[in-house]
């Protein structure tokens, strides 16, 4: 209910109008008054209302319930006082577990309860902890087991019945045929399951290797049959690296080679695997656009390459720069994932080649137009 807004009162330091604000304000007076009258009327019914909401969710679900009766953990009869109009009846299991401490509980039978007054009794026969507690959650469980079960200790929940069991009831062997090993030790079940012992010992015959799924992109890996040790890759199969070391350790760096000793390969170059052959043009002017040239690697670079070593990695370097021979000969450049180039340096040589018989050329022209100069001038030169 709204109520209205009272007028300005009078004030000393409006003395011309406080008589009149004064009367103004004395007249709404019981009419403010009559509005909050019935405006706490309104709010003490919403708290009524709110009252008996907060009592039905106290009593709902009807089959939980708590209590503050201070009892001691142990097994049997317990009375203890929980809320009314309860769903409890007689026979139902029910777990009386502390609530600060879940540890600390108390499991078994009502015997007892009193829907009006929230008496109720139960007749624990199992328990887990110990101590006195104050404060109490109530609920339905599962019925206990009985002594001839199975779980019989004082937990139905407690996985430790499994320790408790006699030893002999744990002896004697499932045979092979029925999913166990068909002996009581370690090692007589490796040799009753033909399983090479794990120290490498009576591993001896020939043993397949399957291995399914990604294998570092190999068509296949299946054997690893060598005599002394399994070091020796199948020779009809295909292998990807990421890196490779003969002699030294992998670089870590991904497609990258390194060799102590040398490296032997031919490259296909047989000309009946070729077509459109041609000589290279301009072979010269293409070496001399590119040069040689002396640097020094980057930081960057070195320690992505695991930094200098004075073998494969060395600071002070020389060679060709692969912008340089993009520009001019881009068959010789490629562009590696990274986006930074390489060059085909074995390849360099063919420009090579080609660029001496060009320059053998203009020699051998030279030399002809300087005889035939001599020949021609006589005494004049």
């Amino acid at each position: 209910m709204p109520i209205s807004a009272l007028p300005a009162p009078p004030t000393r330091s409006d003395a011309t109008n406080f008589n009149a604000r004064a009367d103004a304000f004395l007249s709404a007076l019981p009419t403010f008054a009559t509005e909050a009258n019935s405006l706490a009327s309104e709010v003490n019914g919403y708290a009524s209302n709110a009252a008996a909401s907060a009592a039905t969710a106290t009593n709902a679900p009807g089959t939980s319930a708590t209590s503050t009766t201070s009892l001691a953990i142990g097994t049997g009869t317990k009375a203890l006082t929980v809320q009314t109009g309860k769903a409890f009846v007689v026979g139902q299991w029910v777990t009386v577990t502390s609530t600060a401490t879940p540890a600390n509980w108390m499991h078994g039978q009502i015997t007892a309860y009193t829907s009006g007054t929230g008496a109720l009794t139960v007749n624990v026969t199992a328990v887990g902890g110990s101590g006195t507690y104050a404060a109490w959650t109530i609920g339905l469980s599962a019925p206990s087991q009985s002594s001839a079960a199975l779980l019989s200790t004082s937990s139905y929940a407690d996985p430790a019945w499994l320790t408790s069991l006699a030893a002999s009831k744990l002896t004697g062997t499932i045979a092979i045929a029925a999913g166990g090993t068909g002996a009581g030790t370690g090692a007589d079940a490796r040799t009753n399951l033909d399983v090479p012992s794990r120290s490498g010992i009576g591993a001896s015959g020939t043993w397949g290797i399957s291995i399914s799924g990604n294998a570092a992109s190999s068509n296949t890996a299946t054997t690893a049959t060598v005599a002394g040790t399994a070091n020796a890759l199948n020779t009809s199969g295909n292998y990807q690296l990421g890196s490779l070391g003969v002699g030294t350790a992998a670089s870590g760096v991904a497609g990258e080679i390194r060799s102590t000793g040398d490296v032997t390969a031919f490259f296909a170059s047989d000309a009946r695997l070729k077509e459109n052959i041609r000589p290279i043009e301009g072979a010269l002017g293409i070496v001399l656009a590119i040069g040689g040239k002396a640097f020094d690697w980057n930081e960057t670079h070195l320690q992505a390459r695991g930094g200098e070593d004075g073998l494969f990695v060395r600071k002070a370097d020389f060679g060709v720069i692969a912008q340089d021979v993009e520009q001019v000969f881009p068959l010789a450049v490629r562009t590696r994932p990274d986006g930074f180039l390489a060059v085909d340096y074995a390849k360099l040589a063919a420009l090579a080649f080609q660029a001496i018989t060009e320059l053998k050329h203009e020699v051998d022209g030279l030399r002809a137009a300087g005889q035939a100069l001599v020949s021609g001038g006589g005494a004049n030169v």
